[in-house]
């Protein structure tokens, strides 16, 4: 997956405006070979998604996995709330998102889908002037633009990233 992602930065059909990240199983009994092979092949982040990986964010357990990965300057980006393919409980949210924000206590930390998927109030009233990062992906249609105008409003424009989510969502439509 990791070569393919850097294969994938590489291409110069997407010239440099799409930037793949790498990824990592949190279970790993090497953390640090791991990511240092992600940092290897220039990766400048990594994509985790605790729903189809099966694990709770802010499990203390995996405290060093990030912090070895912040330290070294990778972006950490995580799907956050609800999948269609799973029922709850969930394994990410917007307190668990500032709670591992605040333990870290630097680097860039995103939570997609404005903070959580279906988490909306949540994410406004959890992440809002906290340093995590949120994005627009798969947005629009769930949380509307009154809510992403709010947390532009709470959370500052500069701590909210365009994304889409394809084939989930329609980037020309969140654009506009």
């Amino acid at each position: 997956v990791n070569e393919y992602a850097k294969a994938l930065n590489d291409s110069p059909l997407y010239e440099k405006r799409i930037i793949s990240f790498g990824g990592i199983w949190p279970y790993t009994e090497n953390y640090k070979k791991d990511i240092d092979f992600i940092l290897s092949l220039n990766l400048k982040g990594i994509k985790f998604h605790p729903e189809y990986q099966g694990f709770t964010i802010d499990d203390e357990r995996f405290f060093p996995l990030y912090e070895y990965a912040l330290s070294k300057g990778l972006i950490l980006i995580f799907h956050a709330g609800a999948d269609i393919a799973f029922e709850g409980p969930l394994h990410s949210s917007p307190r668990q998102f500032r709670r591992i924000a605040e333990a870290m206590g630097g680097g860039v930390i995103v939570a997609a889908h404005l903070g959580g998927h279906l988490q909306t109030e949540e994410a406004l009233q959890d992440l809002a002037g906290s340093s995590v990062y949120v994005d627009t992906s798969m947005g629009f249609d769930f949380y509307g633009k009154e809510n992403f105008l709010k947390m532009v409003k709470l959370h500052g424009a500069d701590k909210i990233l365009f994304a889409s989510d394809s084939p989930w969502s329609n980037a020309k439509a969140e654009i506009d």
